[in-house]
């Protein structure tokens, strides 16, 4: 529809455009008869570009709709072929439903009909009985009518109806007694059918309920494979182990020690396998981290040792390359003492200040100096030639103290000593206080990086400590965990040995009552043959002594007919007898026999299950033994496992010690290093005071002269200044605003703010208090203390 829509108006775009120019061309050159031509291509060229307009919409459509066509067949493509799967899934997933039931009602039917031939067969083996029996009665009803004179000769017209009457009667009784007895079979029927069909229901019910418990068994099967498989993955995953048996334990206490079953203690067992592997592969890891930090300790302690030696080298190649040098210069003429005596009596008035404080130091230094000597493993040769030299050490040391105490000093030393020869005596003192400078600086760097590797060896002790607590831990836990486990599966073995000898008894009582059943029956059968025997005995014995008997037949017809009657009715009596106890024990066989047959099948399951429940019985023995040597394994491993970890209890103490002789011997480094870093900041902190005040001389003396000029100028114009030329403080360069106000000081006449304009002087006759600056202060209060001090002057 759209097309042709489209189609139509595309084909009627021409004319109209053709008409729409038309009308205009005609109300242009009515309008304007000069500019037609101009007009007419104006309009033309328009035209053109209206119909290229048009032309290019129109192929943009097209496309647009081809697109729009392609995209809807390609939808109904897919949409059909999603159709046609639905339909023809839904088609076979139909005609399996109805396979499965046609299956089903063809199963249903072959057992009802069955069940109806059953019925039918039943009911035709009792049927024929009574049929005959009432054929029988009929028949004899029918001769009995046919025979009228049955009476004695007395009176032989009154025989017949009596006879005919007797018949009737006991025709009716006889009937009335098949149908009783018939009436009786069909009870008996309903009897034997109504507990079968409620047999057959409870099989029914019995089987619907077996097959949804083999659905749930498959379903929680499925489940636990599943659980087991996520187990599994749980601990292929490196995850906790103690989190996974946790909740296989929270899993089993759900159940009773009864209802175990096989698949909770199949998957116990493979948790403990895999827990057993997990613990192993663990051990042989911390075996190897083991090993490796054995390694890398033993590592640190060589490099501590070659640190300890080369500090040791360096410590005493120092003091022995000074001796040197000060017997070469001995040798030369310049003894040390000669060359710093006049230095030493100069500067001996400021070093009293500090002399108290630097020997203490300098004692402790030494002290600390042979005790590191000690700690760092200096053999006694190296400890006793320290020890006696000493003196000198200290000496040299003093020296070089005083040197770096005084470089501050060099040059003013130099300058009172310009005439002097000690020029020469200073260069060779620079020179040695420069090695010694760097020598320092070595010993330092040295120092640092003892102090870090003892402070890495110490932190790598304190992390050995504690990934062995943590091991430590671990291994408890695992080792409680694990009898625990031991506990727990010996505790299920009990329960599942008690649950065995009790199902073991049950059996065993069960076997024993059938077996009392089976006796009781095969003796009933044989008492059914003898009483069988008997009575075939018996019938023969009467059959003998009918044969043997006489047989005294009368001599009238009528009589005659009279005991054939009798006879008949006898016998037909005894043959219905005869058949209904030979149906009675038909019966009872058929009844005996299927018990018989359920017994022994009954039995023959029972010893099934029982062999099925001991074979797994002893499966699960043989399990639990080898989980036992399991354990037994595992309790050994343990065992060495804790030998192990003693042993490293005892590598760690040895450790510890170590550590703590080398936190010893670094806490002493750090006490001399510290009492160098207070005597640096002490005179670091002299030199900026020093420093301060120089600075704060040189301002202040700038200040001053900075004021005094202002006076100076201020002695030639004039002092008063005006609140409205004046927008910041004198002293402070502060902006004046609302906060701060403008204040005069009465002496000079300047402008300040209330901070700077505090001080007051008294003048006049009255001692009036007039506010004055701290300048003019100054300058009127002669009992005041100088500009930049904060101490009052001093009172000649």
């Amino acid at each position: 529809m759209a097309e042709n829509a489209f189609e139509t108006s595309q084909a009627k775009c021409p004319d109209i455009t053709d008409s729409v120019v038309d009308s205009v061309v005609a109300a242009v050159v009515k309008e304007r008869p000069g500019d037609q031509e101009k007009e007419i291509r104006r309009l033309q060229f328009e035209l053109d570009e209206a119909r290229s307009l048009a032309a290019v919409a129109n192929y943009s459509l097209e496309e647009s709709i081809e697109t729009e066509r392609r995209k809807c067949q390609e939808e109904v493509a897919t949409l059909q072929q999603l159709m046609k799967e639905n339909i023809q899934e839904a088609i076979r997933e139909t005609q399996e439903q109805s396979e499965g039931e046609i299956r089903r009602l063809k199963n249903i039917v072959t057992r009802l009909e069955l069940e109806v031939r059953e019925l039918r067969s039943s009911s035709d083996r009792d049927n024929p009985n009574v049929f005959s029996a009432v054929t029988k009665t009929l028949a004899r009803k029918v001769g009995n009518l046919t025979n009228p004179n049955i009476l004695t000769s007395q009176t032989p017209p009154q025989v017949p109806l009596v006879t005919a009457t007797s018949t009737e009667s006991a025709g009716d009784d006889y009937l009335e007694q098949s149908m009783k007895r018939a009436q009786e079979d069909v009870e008996v029927l309903r009897s034997l059918v109504l507990p079968l069909e409620e047999e057959i229901k409870a099989l029914k019910d019995k089987l619907r309920y077996t097959d949804e418990q083999l659905r749930v068994y498959e379903s929680n099967q499925v489940a636990e494979l599943v659980r087991g498989s996520e187990l599994l993955n749980k601990i292929a995953e490196d995850e906790s182990l103690e989190s996974v048996i946790a909740d296989l334990i929270s899993r089993t206490e759900l159940h009773t020690q009864d209802q175990l079953s096989e698949r909770d203690f199949g998957l116990f067992l493979a948790i403990l396998n895999a827990q057993r592997t997990t613990l192993q592969e663990e051990r042989e890891r911390l075996r190897s981290q083991m090993q490796e930090t054995c390694q890398l300790l033993e590592q640190e302690r060589r490099h501590h040792r070659e640190l300890r030696r080369s500090l040791q080298k360096n410590n005493l190649h120092p003091t022995s390359q000074n001796l040197m040098d000060c017997n070469k210069d001995g040798s030369k003429g310049f003894p040390i003492k000669d060359r710093i005596g006049p230095l030493i009596s100069r500067i001996s008035p400021v070093l009293k200040r500090k002399s108290s404080a630097q020997s203490p130091s300098k004692e402790t230094s030494v002290d600390s100096y042979v005790l590191d000597s000690s700690t760092f493993g200096i053999p006694e040769v190296a400890s006793t030639a320290t020890k006696n030299s000493t003196k000198e050490e200290i000496e040299n040391i003093s020296f070089c103290s005083v040197d770096s105490n005084l470089t501050s000093s060099e040059g003013s030393f130099m300058h009172a000593d310009d005439g002097h020869q000690t020029t020469i005596r200073y260069r060779v003192l620079e020179a040695d206080l420069q090695q010694l400078q760097e020598e320092k600086a070595q010993v330092d760097k040295q120092l640092i990086k003892a102090r870090e590797e003892s402070q890495m060896l110490s932190e790598l002790i304190k992390d050995m400590e504690h990934k062995w607590t943590e091991m430590a831990k671990d291994y408890e836990k695992q080792v409680d965990s694990l009898f625990g486990n031991i506990q727990d599966a010996q505790g299920q073995l009990k329960s599942v040995t008690s649950a065995f000898n009790k199902f073991r008894n049950q059996a065993q009582e069960t076997l024993r009552q059938l077996q009392f059943d089976r006796q009781s029956v095969s003796t009933e059968l044989v008492r059914l043959q003898e009483e069988n025997d008997f009575l075939t005995g018996k019938h023969s014995l009467h059959a003998e002594q009918l044969q043997n008997e006489m047989i005294n037949l009368p001599d009238n017809l009528q009589e005659l007919q009279y005991v054939c009657l009798n006879l008949r009715e006898d016998f037909i009596a005894a043959k219905v007898a005869k058949e209904a106890l030979e149906r009675k024990w038909k019966m009872e066989i058929l009844v005996l026999k299927n018990q018989l047959l359920s017994e022994q099948k009954s039995k023959e399951t029972l010893e099934n299950s029982l062999t099925g429940e001991i074979d797994y019985l002893r499966e699960q023995l043989g399990l639990m033994r080898s989980v036992q040597t399991q354990l037994e394994e595992e309790s050994s491993r343990k065992t060495s496992l804790e030998v192990a970890l003693q042993q490293a209890k005892e590598q760690l103490a040895d450790l510890k010690n170590r550590a703590s002789e080398s936190v010893s011997s670094k806490a002493k480094l750090e006490n001399e290093n510290q009492q160098l870093r207070n005597r640096v900041s002490s005179l670091q902190a002299d030199l900026e005071t020093s420093e301060a005040v120089q600075r704060d001389f040189v301002q202040l003396s700038q200040q001053l002269q900075v004021q005094l000029e202002k006076i100076r100028q201020s002695e030639k114009e004039l002092r008063w200044q005006y609140e409205e030329d004046i927008d910041q403080c004198a002293e402070c360069r502060q902006t004046f605003g609302v906060a701060k106000r403008k204040h005069h000081c009465r002496h000079c006449c300047q402008i300040f703010c209330g901070d700077c304009l505090r001080k007051t002087v008294t003048s006049g006759p009255n001692k009036r208090q007039s506010r004055v600056c701290n300048v003019c202060f100054y300058l009127l209060v002669q009992e005041s203390a100088p500009f930049f001090s904060s101490e009052p002057q001093p009172s000649n």
